[in-house]
């Protein structure tokens, strides 16, 4: 065996696959449905936190300007709306599941 040559540098895959970037995407869920919330509100619905309008600094956190804390309380708000409506979406399918 050389010992310059490297295992696997002349091997070749013996079939060729095509993959489609369609044929991928079309089973997943869009991104507003990912989240219960986006479900309710519809495509336009954009989380608080992917918004990049409004971002707090380090100093205003640090000195607790009520910004920031306004953008905490939303923020926490709307994830605590999430865990309500997952909650719900799961008594609903046990409820379903079972007849009661």
């Amino acid at each position: 065996m050389d010992s310059g040559a490297r295992r696997g540098r002349n091997d070749f895959p013996s079939e060729i696959i095509e993959v489609k970037h369609d044929e991928l995407m079309k089973d997943r869920p869009r991104v507003d449905q990912v989240k219960s919330t986006g479900i309710a509100f519809g495509p336009a619905y954009q989380p608080a936190s992917s918004s990049t309008k409004g971002k707090v600094s380090k100093l205003h956190k640090r000195k607790h300007q009520i910004t920031s804390l306004f953008m905490d309380m939303k923020q926490k708000e709307s994830e605590l709306a999430e865990r309500r409506s997952r909650g719900l979406l799961t008594k609903s399918e046990t409820q379903a599941k079972y007849g009661w």
